[in-house]
């Protein structure tokens, strides 16, 4: 697009684990074919994931969240509570933060991906959210009220981008679907994901673990595969979900990958016989552009990831498996029987069209 000098666009992901980080992959890399200059802002580990992806871009520290899970399922609510006041904090000092560099930096726009303080009015700015209705577990009345509480913070910013598909037929179900919608101008840009679903299929034998999300849920989960891995005969990879770790641990018949970048998970997963991860968002979106057979395993308490792994087991999109009762060789003989007939074909011009309104509004402010 034709502007007197490269418009430059801060994005700053949200820190709970990985999900958030790898899905504004697909963002940068379409700004980039705009023309547009990145900055990127983020803690080390999204420093160390982002800048493997696109090494020339700027990259600002910025703290995030630091949200901890508890190890109890029942605990989940309670722990998240107690670590509302630190948060509501660290917003306020994002914020602030960002009205310093808008100017140091010469920002033409934002985008965050569910960072709440990341909003100016000094230039446009979108929110990506695939929960415009917030499930809490707790029944409609305090949905109604977290729904209020969440609008009270998107509505501060000038779009909202919803990466899901608007129609009967999408991923998010409910969380994405709202008969109550933000004031701030919604755009479904369909699946935003670091992978690409064509290509050669190299289906092999071998299944694939990706673990992610914080901890210590991260590696409760993980010991428990460890154990169940030692009568296995399928060979397996396991991606740990912990890109600042250089040691790996070993296990008998598992090729170990601490991280892997975008072009090298790819492979990974498109050439599963069945791919074992968390019901995370980002997740979904990859194994609903690979098209593959995969088990969904919610982190205990988080009634998002509880609806997701539910939802998409109706749609048969994938199996969905409790993590405290987790047997896996009966999930794997599950697999084997499913019907898996929920995916949903991509529409990366959905994306560009969002992304081009946003520069052209960019483009006028300035």
């Amino acid at each position: 697009m034709p502007f007197p000098r490269k418009l430059r666009i801060l994005i700053a992901p949200l820190d709970w684990g990985l999900g958030h980080t790898t899905r504004c992959i697909p963002v940068i890399d379409a700004l980039q074919k705009e023309g547009v200059e990145v900055v990127i802002a983020g803690n080390k580990v999204q420093e160390s994931v982002l800048l493997a992806e696109f090494p020339g871009c700027t990259f600002l520290p910025l703290e995030g969240y630091g949200v901890v899970y508890s190890r109890k399922r029942k605990g989940f609510l309670l722990k998240m509570m107690q670590q509302f006041p630190r948060i509501a904090s660290v917003v306020k000092r994002e914020n602030r933060w960002l009205q310093e560099v808008i100017v140091q930096e010469r920002i033409d726009g934002v985008i965050s991906d569910n960072r709440f303080g990341l909003f100016s009015k000094k230039v446009p700015c979108v929110f990506i959210t695939h929960q415009l209705r917030i499930k809490t577990g707790l029944g409609n009345r305090v949905d109604w009220l977290s729904q209020t509480f969440n609008y009270r913070y998107i509505n501060r910013f000038s779009r909202v981008w919803v990466p899901d598909f608007e129609g009967p037929r999408n991923l998010a179900g409910m969380l994405s679907h709202s008969s109550r919608m933000p004031a701030a101008e919604v755009s479904y840009v369909g699946a935003l994901t670091r992978v690409n679903g064509e290509g050669p299929g190299r289906k092999g034998d071998q299944i694939v673990f990706i673990f992610s999300g914080p901890e210590p849920q991260r590696s409760i989960f993980e010991q428990e595969v460890f154990k169940q891995l030692k009568g296995l005969t399928q060979p397996v990879v396991i991606i740990r979900g912990t890109p600042l770790l250089q040691n790996l641990p070993s296990v008998n018949n598992a090729i170990l990958y601490n991280h892997l970048p975008a072009k090298e998970m790819q492979e990974v997963m498109r050439s599963a016989a069945l791919i074992v991860c968390r019901s995370g968002y980002s997740s979904v979106m990859d194994i609903n552009a690979l098209r593959q057979k995969s088990v969904l395993v919610p982190t205990p308490g988080q009634t998002e990831q509880e609806y997701l792994a539910q939802y998409l087991m109706e749609q048969r999109f994938a199996i969905s498996a409790d993590q405290h009762n987790f047997e896996l060789q009966q999930v794997i003989e599950k697999a084997a029987t499913f019907p898996y007939d929920g995916f949903i074909e991509t529409n990366p011009a959905l994306l560009q069209k969002a992304i081009r309104l946003f520069l052209q509004e960019c483009g006028r402010q300035r």
